[in-house]
């Protein structure tokens, strides 16, 4: 299904944005002023957008307005496009976001002013999905894992072919199409949970409504496109070519945008303040990298630049690195030797496969309301196989997971064969060869850690808050990956030895997803309340 109302609203920008990505043209159009630029962003993407819009507002004019804002956002938020895995993802998520503060303040306004004026329906009212339903479902779409929820904005609403989607975001086209399918799952699951139970079918009808009420009318179109031109030349939204009400609304998305971001990098402190002791000041270095820190060095299948690799190094990410294997240049800056640019990198590579960890217990927290428990377990609670068996749905390996007989135990005849399938996210770089089927990234286990009992926590029984717990780190000793085995927690007794991966310190997976570098000389006192959710050991809010 091809929306080629918006697509091929000019001939002109369809041949001027051949070949060319969206953020060639974005920069294109910030830079040279280039209209067919912009033009081409919105023949592709207008339609989207304007789906959205007129399914959260149902009004033609407020609808216009809120279209104009998600764009006006983008402009305003050039400068980080180029860090976004899919425009089209982005544009989605800004425009629900624009449409629905939208609908806030257009609600105030008709009931201040009791205006009793009659709406105009931008969407016919005899639809097979009623209204309130196919905003719930753009509502859930939203909140799904990235990784989940650009398939289908991709292939279900912007109408790309696999083959394409699956080249637009750098994967397989197996990857898109468990993802996909993953997808659709996990969005059926979503809606279930709220009362709407839905087919497979039925979810596609409802993404099939949206493009016949996408069209971009021509107008609307090349208005914004001069309306971005004249902001991009240095006009003022306030006072001038903008509406009143489309500048209060790009203006007030641009905030929450920024306070949202403020609040995920730990900026914002909520209830408490700060508690400044000199343990919770210890920790905080450990712990809160700055970005930098945490950046990859490279994207798949680039190298690794010498500026890259001596901008790491001079970062401060809670460890000395390797200071005796440094030199200093004529410019004063860190040349890194052999040895320690191989460390580097396998650091970096480690530290990546823990976040892909995470981003797997999240998505299996959005499946099951929590995040997975130390093991699966059969009859009078025996342990049967690791939560990393558990999560392989969410790490593209649905097909490894179909393989397991969950009833039986990890080291059963049948089950015993997959220890050699181990994924390579489960590998610590640096020790393939050691340890072909075990693994180093394991989670706490026992009374008081995330991992206690049969059933995962959900995230609303993380009393310190999930950027204050720990969920995996590397162990000292590798255990079978398939195998229930993960590191005993005792209150009463001194931590366990971690780290066995590097000399220097452990990589660690905080409960919102962050990856962090641990020193191997952290003190069981400044560690051990990170292993805890409880609140009472919380030693300072940051």
């Amino acid at each position: 299904m091809q929306n080629t109302n918006s697509r091929n609203c000019s001939s002109s920008s369809a041949a001027f944005d051949r070949g060319l990505s969206d953020v060639d043209l974005l920069r294109q159009f910030v830079e040279d002023r280039n209209q067919q630029a912009m033009a081409a962003i919105i023949a592709r993407h207008g339609s989207l957008v304007m789906g959205v819009c007129r399914r959260v507002l149902r009004n033609d004019h407020d609808a216009a307005d809120a279209f104009q804002a998600t764009f006006l956002v983008l402009l305003k938020k050039a400068n980080s496009i180029g860090k976004v895995t899919s425009l089209a993802g982005w544009l989605y998520s800004v425009a629900h976001r624009v449409a629905n503060k939208a609908r806030s303040q257009s609600s105030w306004r008709q009931k201040r002013e009791g205006s009793g004026l009659e709406m105009n329906p931008a969407v016919p009212p005899n639809e097979p999905v009623d209204e309130e339903t196919v905003g719930l479902i753009h509502e859930e779409l939203c909140n799904l894992p990235e990784n989940f929820r650009l398939p289908l904005i991709l292939c279900c609403l912007e109408g790309e072919a696999r083959e394409d989607a699956a080249e637009h975001l750098g994967w397989t086209l197996g990857s898109l199409k468990g993802r996909l399918e993953r997808g659709r799952e996990l969005l059926l699951a979503r809606l279930k949970r709220r009362g709407v139970v839905l087919s497979v079918a039925a979810l596609a009808g409802a993404f099939a409504q949206q493009a016949t009420a996408a069209e971009v009318p021509a107008a609307l179109a090349s208005s914004t496109v001069s309306t971005l031109t004249l902001v991009v030349a240095g006009q003022s939204l306030i006072g001038g070519t903008v509406s009143a009400h489309t500048a209060a609304l790009t203006q007030g998305v641009l905030k929450a945008m920024f306070i949202a971001k403020l609040k995920v990098a730990g900026v914002v402190l909520i209830t408490g303040g700060v508690v400044a002791t000199g343990s919770a000041v210890v920790v905080q270095r450990v712990f809160a990298a700055p970005p930098a820190a945490n950046k990859p060095l490279a994207g798949k299948g680039e190298n690794v630049t010498e500026k890259q690799k001596v901008e790491f190094v001079k970062s401060e990410d809670g460890i000395k690195l390797a200071e005796a294997g440094t030199k200093e240049a004529a410019g004063g800056e860190k040349q890194i030797d052999k040895d320690d640019e191989e460390r580097l990198i396998r650091r970096q590579k480690s530290m990546n496969n823990i976040k892909q960890l995470g981003l797997a217990m999240h998505g299996y927290n959005a499946d099951h309301g929590t995040f997975p428990a130390a093991a699966s377990y059969g009859q009078g609670g025996k342990p049967l196989l690791s939560w990393r068996v558990l999560i392989l749905p969410y790490i593209d390996q649905v097909d490894l997971y179909k393989q397991f007989k969950l009833e039986e135990p990890w080291d059963s005849p049948h089950n015993k064969k997959l220890l050699e399938k181990m994924p390579e996210i489960y590998r610590a770089p640096g020790m393939e060869k050691e340890h072909p089927t075990e693994t180093f990234y394991q989670v706490f286990t026992g009374p008081g850690t995330p991992f206690e009992g049969q059933r995962g926590l959900a995230i609303k029984q993380f009393k310190d808050g999930t950027s204050n717990t720990i969920l995996a780190v590397e162990a000292r000793t590798p255990v079978p990956w398939t195998k229930p085995a993960d590191i005993a927690y005792d209150a009463e007794k001194p931590l366990p030895k971690l780290g066995g991966v590097f000399k220097d310190g452990f990589c660690a997976l905080v409960g919102d997803g962050a990856a962090r570098f641990v020193p191997r000389d952290i003190s069981d006192a400044d560690l051990r309340p990170w292993i805890t959710p409880a609140a009472k050991d919380v030693s300072g809010q940051f």
